[in-house]
């Protein structure tokens, strides 16, 4: 059997045993059917099929009906199909035209550049959008020449797009206008000062706050003028950590005992339809609540209503400082010292304890030396 495509006939007229027998001879016949003893339909390969017509024509019989069908038969009615021909024709031209031309314009990179500056920066340029018309190393010249902020760029033609690549020049620090002072970012008395550039706020010696200026951003030319510099300065000083922990010799503390009951109704506008789940039977307990539908795709506002009941407990807890004075002053040296930098020196530790009515606060200090001056 051929498995390009075949031609289903069906045939009406007397003697088709013999008809039939004599067009095998000549053509592949398959599926042969009789729906009534003077008609009957059978399959002939594709390219026999003119061969088939014309035998049973002149062999009397009378052809009711006949039907391509396969890859072959599929290939001849699109090759048939002159509309379809024409319009795929038409297409391709178009397509073919239109595509000697850029279409958009696409920019990537970080700049201070906009975007859109760069693409009317382009599009007033380019004379034409035909990609034979367009040199895109002259246009890459154009674009540095005209957007100082711009280091490098590339320019290429993908497609219909006109792609363009940037990079931002980078200004060196010095030449930066905006600068701003030095500030200090800790508590502490100054011990060394190294000035690089700029004008000192504070002396050897002096108690600074956190936020107080160290380095002005500028220096006095001999003419007495201000000159705007980038402040640079290596400033050590003895800096206070300091870490608080508060003690409660008498507490009641309420904490959840892990048992847990959960309750669900389902609400129909609000109103309960059906629910499921246990009762609360704690006698100290807190609650979570949480409404959400059940599906979006029901017609039906159907929501769920689910509660959670955490069992608590309250304790009361009585622990004297005395008997805890050690171990708080350690967890409080602890909290301290996870601030000290690697490589620093600790030159001093102490600590202070205050009461408060029920309550002891210790408050434990770590004096290191370190670089304030960024």
């Amino acid at each position: 059997m051929k498995k390009g495509g075949k031609t289903r006939f069906v045939v009406k007229g007397l003697n088709q045993e013999r008809i039939i027998n004599k067009l095998s001879q000549k053509v592949n016949i398959y599926n042969l059917k009789r729906s009534e003893y003077n008609i009957c339909q059978f399959e002939t390969d594709f390219y026999k099929s003119k061969t088939a017509k014309k035998f049973l024509q002149e062999n009397g019989m009378e052809i009711l009906s006949f039907h391509h069908f396969g890859l072959w038969a599929k290939i001849k009615r699109l090759a048939t199909s002159y509309g379809l021909i024409c319009a795929l024709a038409c297409s391709s031209i178009f397509y073919g035209l239109q595509y000697q031309f850029i279409c958009k314009i696409e920019v990537y990179g970080e700049v201070q550049v906009e975007e859109r500056e760069i693409k009317n920066f382009l599009n007033s340029t380019l004379h034409s959008r035909a990609k034979s018309m367009i040199n895109t190393k002259q246009l890459e010249m154009q674009v540095k020449e005209n957007f100082s902020e711009i280091s490098s760029i590339s320019i290429a033609i993908v497609g219909q797009t006109l792609v363009v690549n940037v990079n931002e020049a980078v200004t060196p620090e010095e030449m930066v206008g905006d600068y701003k002072p030095i500030i200090s970012n800790f508590d502490g008395i100054i011990t060394k000062i190294q000035l690089i550039q700029g004008t000192m706020a504070i002396n050897e010696g002096d108690i600074v706050k956190k936020g107080d200026i160290l380095v002005y951003p500028y220096i006095i030319d001999s003419q007495g003028g201000q000159i705007d510099v980038a402040p640079k300065a290596e400033i050590y000083a003895d800096i206070w950590l300091q870490e608080r922990v508060v003690h409660y010799e008498y507490q009641i503390i309420t904490k959840r005992t892990g048992e847990v009951l959960q309750k669900d109704v389902v609400l129909l506008n609000n109103l309960p339809i059906y629910q499921r789940g246990e009762e609360n039977a704690f006698e100290e307990y807190e609650v979570e609540e949480s409404i959400f539908d059940l599906s979006k795709n029901l017609i039906l506002p159907l929501k769920l209503k689910r509660t959670i009941y955490h069992q608590t407990c309250t304790q009361e807890i009585i622990a004297p400082f005395e008997e805890k004075k050690d171990e708080i002053i350690a967890f409080a040296r602890e909290k301290t010292l996870i601030f000290v930098q690697e490589n620093e020196i600790i030159k001093e530790e102490n600590y202070t304890i205050r009461q408060m009515g029920g309550c002891y606060e210790v408050c434990y200090i770590a004096t290191v030396s370190r670089n304030i001056g960024g």
